[in-house]
């Protein structure tokens, strides 16, 4: 048996199916607190779960717990992400996923399990290459205006030639509402300077402000969502901030005297 000459609190044997040594168990009992497990899964689940400092186990057993912890390891990890994190079989049924899998929207899942069996399906059917078998990305967009970045990877087992999909979905509403919002911005700007020359140039300079006035008003209510708003230049001079133009603001407020400052 392997041993660590390291003092311990708490001390895990897996005997690895041979009888206990009974001088060895008085022992470790010596050393700290010791916790007898009948198999290598048990061994994993206690590692998995609880604070270990020694584990006495047969050389030949180090392998095989040192894999089902790495299982264990795996898993919380997967549990730590920020995505959702799940495995499909080819045909799309969800055979595991993360505690974050819970909470995502039935149509999502249904929308996965399609993009999952009609992507690899039909390659895993055909005994596909390892080149064909590899991740993709997609885009999911669900009828309440959220968006999901789904990436698929598949997994091919070497000893059962099984195929085994690992997913990750990532909500991407915020993401992509902001880059709309953006775009939508960006192409107000360009028609708040595509005004029509020959008729801009009709109007006199009062006129003039005013449609730039009302465009402003428009597009800010329209891609901002700001029902009341205000903006102001500052004054280099006197670093007040003197108002251009508003809407939905009392009289006070737009009477109000607003300075900058570096502090």
């Amino acid at each position: 048996m392997a041993e660590d000459n390291r003092a311990a609190d708490r001390i895990l044997v897996l005997p690895g199916g041979g009888p206990l040594d009974p001088e060895l168990i008085e022992y470790l009992q010596g050393k700290g607190q010791v916790q007898v497990v009948e198999d290598v899964e048990e061994a994993a689940h206690v590692i998995g779960t609880q604070s270990v400092d020694l584990v006495v186990c047969p050389i030949q057993t180090f392998r095989e717990l040192g894999e089902a912890t790495a299982g264990s390891q795996a898993v919380r990890i997967l549990e730590a992400l920020d995505d959702s994190a799940c495995i499909f079989d080819s045909n799309g049924s969800l055979l595991w996923g993360n505690s974050r899998v819970a909470h995502l929207p039935e149509e999502v899942l249904g929308r996965v399990t399609g993009i999952c069996r009609d992507t690899f399906g039909g390659l895993v059917e055909r005994g596909a290459d390892e080149a064909k078998l590899r991740s993709r990305r997609f885009s999911v967009a669900l009828s309440s205006n959220h968006f999901f970045e789904l990436t698929l990877t598949p997994i091919r087992d070497p000893r059962s030639n099984r195929t085994q999909v690992a997913g990750v979905i990532h909500d991407a509403t915020h993401a992509r509402r902001l880059q709309q919002k953006f775009d939508a911005i960006d192409q107000a700007g360009r028609e708040l300077v595509r005004l029509d020359a020959e008729q801009f140039a009709k109007l006199d300079v009062s006129r003039r402000l005013a449609l730039l006035e009302e465009k402003i008003i428009r597009f800010t209510k329209d891609l901002m969502h700001f029902d009341n708003f205000a903006i102001r230049l500052v004054d280099r001079k006197t670093n007040k901030l003197e108002l251009v133009l508003c809407s939905g603001l009392p009289r006070h407020a737009q009477e109000l005297d607003i300075y900058v400052s570096t502090e």
